[in-house]
């Protein structure tokens, strides 16, 4: 794995929409800070989706299609480990999180995927798995995931509505894993037009969603739109902002607790990469 590093930085906010009240770091780190590293993936993560922390320091990836997950080394980069989920399991695979003991996958569907944690130094493996229908796919086509410690649920990211779901909304399906069913409230929704200020015409189709573990705020990365956007567990918009040609193809976010951001960007034609951020 190759680590390059960045050369390029940009004035701190720059991007950031100036009418709202920006106290997000990550929002100011992702479009005005330097970035520390960037990692080059293998070729099975070409296709690199969501992105996974845990509190023993790895950052696990997987691909969009084939089921394979790897474990980072948080700090370097270095594979860990590689795993398959299920023998031969295939799916249009989305967003990851770590449940306590617990990997868990979900597809554009809706559908979880869940497998115990491999320990730190555990060898190559295909991991079993337990596969859960949350109903969500009815509603939304899902690519982001991520867990609130805080309200203890999965959050399910919407890219796009399905259904009878309003068009102009963003939601967020809250998942209680403990009962494995729909949270009280089900969901928290997003005017798209407020996720989208200063981008006249422009949506906002989440591909990623992660609570930052310092101030519980949520934050969404939208791919197609090269835009983010930090929100609260009330439905306000915090801040909003361009990527700009930093990420290309923005499919997964992680946040550290020491301020660490890592995003993640399919390859396209070339390799897959982590891009990593020191927001302290």
């Amino acid at each position: 794995m190759r680590l390059l590093r960045s050369v390029a930085a940009v004035t701190l906010l720059a991007g950031v929409d100036p009418g709202l009240q920006v106290r997000s770091m990550v929002a100011g780190c992702l479009i005005g800070g330097r970035a520390a590293a960037r990692w080059e993936l293998p070729p099975a993560m070409r296709e690199v989706s969501g992105l996974a922390l845990t509190d023993d320091g790895r950052l696990f990836v997987h691909n969009d299609e084939r089921g394979v997950v790897m474990a980072l080394d948080a700090a370097t980069g270095r594979p860990l480990g590689r795993y398959r989920l299920g023998p031969g399991l295939r799916a249009d695979f989305e967003g990851m999180a770590v449940v306590g003991r617990k990997l868990v996958v979900t597809t554009s569907d809706g559908d979880l995927v869940e497998a115990d944690l491999p320990a730190k130094n555990a060898p190559d493996a295909v991991l079993a798995v337990t596969a859960i229908r949350t109903g969500v796919g009815a509603q939304c086509e899902v690519e982001g995931l991520s867990y609130d410690r805080g309200d203890r649920v999965l959050l399910m990211a919407c890219k796009a509505p399905r259904g009878t779901s309003p068009r102009k909304e963003v939601a967020v399906f809250r998942w209680d894993p403990a009962t494995r069913t729909l949270a009280h409230p089900d969901r928290v929704s997003f005017s798209e037009h407020d996720l989208s200020r200063g981008r006249r015409g422009k949506g906002f189709h989440p591909s990623t969603i992660e609570v930052d573990p310092r101030s519980g705020e949520w934050v969404m990365l939208a791919s197609a739109d090269h835009a983010m956007a930090t929100v609260d567990r009330s439905g306000r918009v915090i801040a909003t902002g361009l990527l700009g040609g930093r990420h290309p193809q923005p499919e997964g976010l992680a946040l550290g607790a020491d301020g660490s951001v890592y995003v993640s960007d399919e390859g396209g034609k070339g390799p897959g990469t982590v891009t990593v951020y020191a927001c302290r």
